[in-house]
């Protein structure tokens, strides 16, 4: 899908498969300026356990990286 916000283009692609891997691959294979992400904003021992796909993505890719609070925009 392609949407233009504000003279912006923006699309949203799909993967199946290890998020972190095949963002980065996706990356690789297409001409990206910007990945945007959502966070749920988990810290502690609880990110610790589960991991950050955001905070992989982030260190592992060459591109800016916008981490967007999931949380925060569902109102919670």
């Amino acid at each position: 899908d392609v949407a233009a916000t504000n003279g912006v283009d923006a699309e949203e692609h799909i993967r199946i498969g290890y998020p972190v891997r095949s963002i980065r691959r996706f990356v690789d294979d297409h001409d990206v300026d910007l990945i945007v992400m959502g966070s749920h904003g988990r810290s502690g021992l609880s990110r610790v356990v589960l991991g950050s796909v955001a905070e992989k993505v982030l260190r592992q890719t060459h591109l800016p990286v916008l981490i967007v609070d999931v949380q925060r925009e569902e109102g919670g």
